[in-house]
């Protein structure tokens, strides 16, 4: 991974790329912001705007940021790892990596279905607020959703599912409960010096500012279902718990590395054939799922494709080949393969359900880069 200080050098045009800032600023306000952008194996060194908490010090580059379902292409990422080594299929079933995930369909639970949300498993638990409130270790998550009964059939419709990932986790897990955490940086972190990046960490001790989480804001109050899940977010507990539907935290720069090892065929962690498999349309050959949703709403591995008719967080503009994630906590990355650049927008403010400022973002930044 190669950085830069000339906009130019990564195909950006200097006149569109300088409305990027200003816009930053007036969608974001004080509110902790930061923008990594690149074209294949190079990057544009990240900007920051606002603050890291309320009348807190200023953002930087090496702010980190909980950046919630971001975490569903690591994880995936790491799923994809482990199939290209011969140690997981796509088309294991479940239950033959873990026992405990028995009753009603879930004999027929595959892990493509995890990766693809079409697995049946809800998005959370039905107490997932209560469990998060009392502070739930990871591992009772993990066991809940083993236990969570499916919502339909596996592979006949597709519904987000957080449970699926942590369902995934646990087949990576094995019989060693820290298994997966370990993989997860011995084959994507370090191989990638994603050095700020982790999933579950504290702040830094003291008053320390390099490498402190921003803090998540509430942009409006009609954001009422968000008035109990951003203390969380902002708590000890939920920044340190791991979880692998939407623990992780990391700088714009780290995200931006990962997007550039997807952007140039797989760079050190993935083959490119593990990338061909992870960002190809995993509905299109599910034929009980809907036509409608096997067309026009595209999921990948672990990755959204471009929906025509819901391009929330992704803006107008990207390509119907590109794909990418967001986060409710008010980030998206993505990577647009038809000119091999990719962004990273990271923001404090919750954008539920349409993520309009990411989206606006977004399209700034695409207009930004120079067709060939």
């Amino acid at each position: 991974m190669q950085w830069t200080d000339d906009p130019a050098e990564i195909g950006l045009d200097a006149t569109r790329w300088a409305r990027v800032r200003p816009l930053v600023n007036a969608l974001c306000g004080d509110a902790a912001a930061s923008i990594c952008v690149g074209s294949g194996g190079m990057g544009l060194r990240p900007l920051a705007s606002g603050s890291i908490r309320p009348n807190g010090p200023p953002a930087t580059p090496e702010t980190r940021f909980a950046v919630a379902s971001l975490t569903k292409p690591l994880v995936a990422t790491l799923a994809l790892a482990a199939v290209e080594r011969g140690e997981l299929s796509l088309g294991d079933r479940v239950c033959d990596h873990l026992p405990a995930f028995v009753g009603g369909q879930k004999r027929r639970v595959r892990v493509l279905h995890l990766l693809s949300h079409t697995s049946g498993l809800p998005d959370l638990l039905a107490d997932d607020r209560e469990l998060r409130l009392s502070e739930t270790p990871l591992d009772g998550f993990l066991e809940r959703a083993i236990q969570a009964p499916l919502a339909f059939e596996p592979g006949r419709a597709c519904r987000y599912s957080s449970l699926g990932f942590a369902v995934l986790w646990s087949v990576l897990t094995g019989d060693d409960p820290a298994r997966a955490g370990r993989l997860l940086s011995e084959r994507v972190f370090e191989p990638l010096q994603m050095t700020a990046a982790s999933l579950g960490a504290a702040e830094p001790g003291g008053d320390a500012t390099v490498g402190a989480v921003a803090e998540v804001r509430n942009p409006a109050l009609r954001l009422v279902l968000l008035e109990d899940r951003i203390p969380i977010w902002n708590s000890a507990y939920w920044r340190a718990l791991g979880a692998p539907w939407g623990g992780a935290i990391s700088t714009a720069a780290d995200l931006g590395r990962f997007c550039a090892a997807w952007a140039t065929g797989g760079g050190p962690i993935l083959s490119s054939a593990a990338v061909r498999t992870g960002t190809t349309n995993a509905l299109r050959s599910m034929r009980h799922v809907p036509e409608e949703d096997r067309r026009c709403r595209p999921w990948g591995l672990g990755w959204r494709g471009i929906w025509p008719a819901h391009a929330a967080y992704f803006g107008d503009l990207l390509p119907a080949a590109a794909y990418g994630h967001w986060g409710a906590t008010g980030c998206v990355m993505w990577v647009n393969p038809t000119e091999g650049t990719w962004a990273v927008i990271l923001t404090a403010l919750p954008q539920e359900p349409d993520g309009g400022i990411c989206g606006r973002l977004s399209n700034a930044i695409v207009a930004s880069f120079v067709a060939d």
